[in-house]
């Protein structure tokens, strides 16, 4: 059987001046949908609301809808009589307020109720082979696109013919990375619309692209990292083991805490060496410093109760950190124009405490104060010495821990 080049359309029913689709019921005039009456009201007269950005809200949206098809629907949708041909769009307007001031749009009529459901009938029936329809000209279409795309020579030519189709063929299997289809990279020699497929790719996880070679032949190569989404994935199911032991804390009486930071587009990173982060802080009235490790165990040692800190300092490891943490140090300083605004991770051993996170644990030491600046503004009594303890995390508070 030939295949029609078109995709069937969805079936309408039409009927004394509506139109009946699959969840759309409109005036035919305009394809206008019915408004209710307590929204009619708040855009023929926004001052009804109580917020200004409410009102204003409304009047944008009045200024949008209010045409002489909009009237007409309305009118239409509530069963109200007028001449459409001879009436203008003022004369429909006011026919419109009025009604809506006298009450006969807070309900629809029944005689468009009954239509609309009779109109239902005759739908069904044309909706349900409409739809075998379509499955049946997708799947011929999806057959002869893959025909086509196997005729082409090379895998740049397949890319280009049609790169979702593509991706679908090589890499995912209804809509998910499938890391089976395709073990080895691909090299897309003459593709070169690259921006397209960079961004495509990077929403697939486990799929990555690179580009190579001189200026002006450049290659295109994609391929999957297995091994770094075994081991991102691995430690994400720790993490969630994790999360799942954690229980909500009882509502709190005191101050609705603040909402935390939420990042995005943010791509995991799995170190194959044993590094150790220090990652410093200042809010303001709060200050101090983090150690990020993906083992706990390691993280025993620094913050641990011994008073002796040099068995860290030995190693060409712990020497490289501690020049790149004193490097850092500088550049804080500049910034801020004082010494030792950031803590060192050495004072205050009484205050350690310990976040596991399944495959990040983090080690919190902080050092709490008030600015002078509280207290030139007067605010010095509002904030006593008081010792508070949070830890953010991808914008997801845990609980922490006392070592």
């Amino acid at each position: 059987m030939a295949q029609n080049n078109t995709r069937p359309e969805p079936p309408v029913v039409e009927r004394d001046g509506f139109s009946l689709t699959k969840g759309s019921f409109c005036a035919s005039n305009g394809n206008v949908e019915q408004v209710s009456g307590s929204r009619l009201h708040e855009l023929f007269w926004p001052e009804s609301l109580r917020l200004k950005r409410d009102q204003k809200k409304a009047s944008e949206e009045a200024r949008e809808l209010f045409k002489k098809a909009f009237f007409a629907g309305q009118l239409k949708h509530y069963g109200i009589s007028f001449h459409p041909r001879n009436s203008k769009v003022g004369e429909l307007k006011e026919l419109l307020i009025n009604a809506v001031a006298q009450g006969h749009c807070d309900h629809v009529p029944q005689s468009v109720l009954s239509l609309r459901q009779s109109m239902e009938q005759v739908l069904q029936p044309l909706y349900e082979k409409w739809e075998k329809d379509v499955h049946e000209w997708d799947t011929n279409d999806r057959r002869r696109r893959l025909e086509e795309l196997n005729n082409c020579k090379t895998l740049g030519e397949k890319a280009s013919y049609n790169l979702d189709l593509f991706l679908e063929h090589y890499f995912t299997t209804n809509g998910q990375p499938d890391q089976h289809k395709t073990p080895e990279p691909l090299s897309l020699e003459g593709f070169d619309d690259k921006l397209p497929l960079h961004l495509k790719a990077g929403e697939i996880p486990g799929l990555y692209t690179k580009s190579g070679g001189s200026k002006d032949k450049r290659t295109l190569c994609i391929a999957e990292k297995r091994e770094r989404e075994m081991k991102w994935a691995k430690a994400m199911e720790a993490h969630e083991q994790f999360t799942s032991t954690i229980k909500p804390p009882p509502p709190s009486l005191g101050r609705k805490a603040s909402r935390a930071s939420t990042l995005k587009n943010v791509k995991g990173r799995i170190s194959s060496s044993a590094i150790l982060l220090r990652a410093n802080y200042d809010f303001r009235i709060i200050t101090g410093a983090m150690l990020l490790y993906n083992d706990e165990e390691t993280l025993d040692d620094p913050v641990g109760d011994s008073d002796d800190d040099s068995g860290t300092d030995d190693s060409a490891e712990s020497e490289d950190k501690r020049r790149h943490e004193e490097r850092r140090q500088e550049k804080l300083e500049e910034r801020h124009g004082k010494k030792n605004q950031i803590p060192s991770c050495k004072e205050e051993k009484d205050s350690v405490f310990a976040v596991p996170t399944g495959f990040l644990s983090v080690a919190w030491r902080r050092n709490w104060r008030r600015r002078d600046s509280f207290r030139h503004r007067g605010w010095g009594d509002r904030f006593p010495e008081r010792r508070l303890y949070q830890v953010l995390w991808f914008g997801m508070r845990t609980p922490l821990r006392r070592e």
